[in-house]
């Protein structure tokens, strides 16, 4: 969760006034400040390509040519307005413009945007990408996404320290990256900011950064609960697929043993998750990722679906918890979840939540 003040999330639980502002910058330094007439933003962990947002807004016809100028870049600010024009703002999108809609005489525009992995997409290898050898997973990412995008700002905490190996990356500069993110249990992303992060993925002991809770004082409006039973996941494999011929050791699997779970090969067939590795160097490597992914991907799915008052200081992959009220012969839950994905509403301050419950398994 990004940084806010107290009197913020106190705030949140009891009536208050949403603002939003839009900030255009364009390649020369010139910058707009539009007014939003509503919109969404989007977060998803499932992709790398992270946020998007789709607004409207007010522009004038000279507006409307500077923020159309090709790489002109896209902040979106939210929060709340405590006083009039005392606002706390959080930043929720940072990005490029994708695909301005302008109906002509109106004065509005209406916005869709992509965040900065849009660059990264547009810049595929020219050539080969081979990294220097004994660096880390961490460090060669860190150079795809600089060779593309020089002035990216980076964040790295990432612990881990397998390096890439000799290896070679073609086409993709996203799908390389996700390729190395996976194999060290990292993850990568451009945060609202514009800043790229690359971190350790949330561990099934990582302590929730706040609560959603029903009743006097909280946010959350609406629950439900779903166990897709069709997206079950007992064992991952982790497979060699470089290119060099480095990588000598064999397919690892990690599986559930403990024949009280539910989950066991024994009741539900060995359901497989694979994950192709293009850089993993040995076998000891191969079974410490097969068993973090297993801890994440092996449950009996429960996802909650959440609409609640905003917070927007939230991102993806946050652990949270939940609380419902007790209604009728209906007692009080209390749930501990990852952040699947979300979308904010501007104009009405609320946000859509899909969460992935936290566990452990054995092994």
């Amino acid at each position: 969760m990004r940084p806010v003040s107290a009197q913020f999330l106190d705030a949140l639980g009891s009536p208050h006034k949403v603002c939003t502002t839009i900030t255009a910058t364009t390649p020369l330094g010139d910058e707009i400040t539009l007014k939003p007439l509503g919109g969404r933003v989007v977060c998803d962990t499932a992709s790398i390509r992270r946020r998007s947002a789709n607004i409207t807004a007010e522009a004038t016809p000279a507006e409307v040519r500077l923020i159309t100028t090709p790489g002109t870049l896209f902040r979106i600010d939210h929060g709340i307005d405590y006083r009039h024009g005392d606002p706390e703002l959080v930043p929720v999108f940072h990005g490029e413009l994708a695909d301005p809609d302008e109906p002509l005489a109106s004065g509005s525009i209406s916005l869709a945007f992509l965040d900065d992995t849009a660059r990264l997409a547009r810049c595929p290898f020219v050539t080969p990408y081979v990294p220097f050898a004994g660096i880390t997973r961490a460090i060669a990412i860190r150079d795809i996404v600089l060779a593309a995008s020089p002035l990216t700002a980076m964040i790295i905490t990432a612990t881990d320290t397998g390096t890439v190996g000799a290896q070679m990356f073609t086409g993709s500069r996203l799908s390389a990256i996700e390729k190395l993110a996976t194999d060290g249990n990292i993850e990568a992303f451009f945060d609202p900011t514009g800043t790229f992060i690359i971190r350790d993925a949330p561990s099934t002991s990582t302590p929730p950064v706040w609560t959603i809770k029903a009743g006097r004082g909280g946010t959350l409006m609406k629950a439900n609960r779903r166990r897709p039973l069709t997206k079950l996941i007992n064992s991952v494999q982790v497979r060699p697929s470089g290119t060099s011929g480095s990588q000598v050791w064999k397919p690892q699997t990690a599986t559930i043993t403990d024949i009280a779970n539910p989950l066991h090969p024994n009741y539900i067939g060995l359901a497989t998750f694979i994950i192709d590795s293009p850089s993993i160097d040995s076998t000891a490597s191969a079974v410490d990722i097969a068993y973090k992914n297993l801890a994440r991907r092996a449950s009996i799915p429960v996802s909650l679906s959440l609409a609640a008052l905003s917070n927007p200081a939230l991102e993806g992959n946050d652990v949270i918890g939940i609380q419902t009220a007790a209604a009728g012969q209906n007692e009080a839950l209390g749930f501990q979840h990852w952040i699947d994905a979300f979308d904010i509403d501007l104009k009405a301050g609320s946000m859509n939540v899909v969460t992935r419950e936290q566990v452990s398994i054995d092994g």
